[in-house]
């Protein structure tokens, strides 16, 4: 029976959806997606809201719609000056009412949705000299002699974190396939804590979260999910604390010049936030005894400078520094902004990249760089535990949390320099 998912398991491999192509698959692992469990746990970042179906005399311009109707023309061309491929319609709706539709570099549409198609689209509208229209909206094929509404597109539509290749209009047939075995999943946060909180089980969160009939379905689950995803971090930091309470770590000195040239390097002026949390990482590193702190911020709020400062301390006390990013795209934009901040500023800090899409002579010469002491800090993903990656002196471990690391993954990070480097993960407010 197409659909069913009864043969897997929360464990089975994202292949195993029969809608997930091979190429879905290693596009998704890049996204920390490898099994049916992490899907469901994936939830969308956000929704667009385009509502019920509208007639066209009723829209303006600016705002979202959900628009029904019959495509009354349709052509693939080709401009004359940029050689941009558009896909160009007109769609009617059952009052008379008339809109210009425009797709770039979708000139397959003109076939799959031809004059005479009854479709419904959702997208923005926009007021242009030749009346409205949207740019670039979703769509969906309706019986060309019925009156029935879409089920695919329109009211709430889901954002999720992605990769080329993969639109969110995919992961939600994904996830639509996976999502008859949320009932497996485990409950791991206990039932007074859920209560005192008052946050749903982890079922009703990942079925109000991908397929939520109100915005205020998804916040429920996106609470709880975010709650779960810090008492998780909390948990295992508890634990690590328990472990290192006896190990020895090298203390990192604290040093003015070092932090007056960072500042000046950076090419803004620091928040309190950053300073402050700069302030408390550098004097954990001074003690003896490993630095095992959670940095929480929002996306943008500039967690990136404040772990580039202690990787500077790290540096001018003859130490090393490892970052681990859950996906490529997140490795090498770190890399990015860690050169940014730090190579110009320090001259001897060598920023260097670990993925393995590198070619394999690229991961060795790094790996050499980074067993030998040259470079002062490696950024990666999981090659980073997966290979063999060693360091002469690593002083600081710092790991993007945004997709999540099991405990095991952070100790084998640790264990990767001769003793305890100080610790520091980074996860972005849920």
């Amino acid at each position: 029976m197409p659909g069913t998912v009864a043969a897997r398991s929360l464990s089975s491999p994202v292949s195993s959806l029969s809608k997930v192509k091979p190429t879905d698959a290693k596009r998704l692992s890049k996204l920390g997606i490898e099994t049916i469990r992490d899907l469901l746990l994936t939830l969308p970042f956000d929704w667009e809201i385009y509502g019920a179906p509208r007639r066209i005399a009723e829209l303006r311009d600016g705002e979202p719609a959900t628009v029904v109707g019959r495509i009354s023309s349709s052509v693939a061309q080709v401009t004359y000056r940029k050689r941009v491929r558009l896909t160009q319609a007109t769609l009617t709706d059952d009052d008379g009412g008339v809109m210009r539709v425009v797709w770039f570099n979708q000139p397959y549409l003109a076939n799959r949705i031809p004059a005479g198609a009854r479709v419904a689209l959702a997208g923005h509208v926009k007021s242009g000299p030749r009346g409205l229209e949207m740019r670039n909206p979703h769509y969906e094929p309706l019986q060309s002699d019925g009156d029935a509404g879409p089920n695919r597109i329109g009211g709430l539509m889901p954002k999720y974190h992605l990769v080329a290749g993969i639109t969110s209009k995919r992961m939600a047939e994904f996830v639509a396939e996976a999502l008859p075995l949320a009932s497996e999943l485990e409950e791991l946060l206990p039932a007074e804590t859920r209560l005192r909180m008052g946050l749903v089980g982890v079922v009703d969160a990942a079925r109000l979260g991908h397929q939520p009939r109100t915005q205020a379905d998804w916040q429920v689950a996106r609470k709880r999910m975010a709650f779960a995803e810090l008492f998780e971090l909390q948990a295992a930091f508890a634990l690590m604390r328990a472990n290192l309470a006896l190990e020895p770590a090298t203390p990192i000195p604290y040093r003015q010049e070092v932090i007056d040239a960072f500042k000046a390097g950076v090419g803004f002026e620091l928040t309190n936030a950053q300073r402050r949390s700069i302030w408390d990482a550098f004097q954990d590193m001074e003690r003896p005894s490993p630095m095992n702190r959670l940095l929480n911020g929002d996306v943008g709020s500039g967690k990136t400078a404040v772990a580039a400062a202690c990787v500077a301390m790290a540096h001018a006390a003859g130490l090393q520094s490892v970052v681990m990013a859950p996906t490529e795209i997140l490795a090498r934009q770190h890399l990015g902004k860690f050169r940014a901040y730090l190579e110009a500023s320090f001259p001897g800090l060598t920023v260097e990249l670990l993925v393995s899409s590198q070619s394999a002579p690229e991961r060795r010469r790094v790996r050499t760089s980074a067993a030998s002491g040259h470079c002062a800090l490696v950024v990666g993903t999981h090659a980073l535990i997966e290979e063999d990656v060693e360091f002469a002196q690593l002083g600081l471990a710092v790991v993007d949390e945004q997709h999540r690391f099991g405990t095991r993954q952070r100790e084998q990070l640790r264990a990767k320099g001769s003793g305890r480097p100080h610790f520091l993960a980074m996860t972005a407010t849920p």
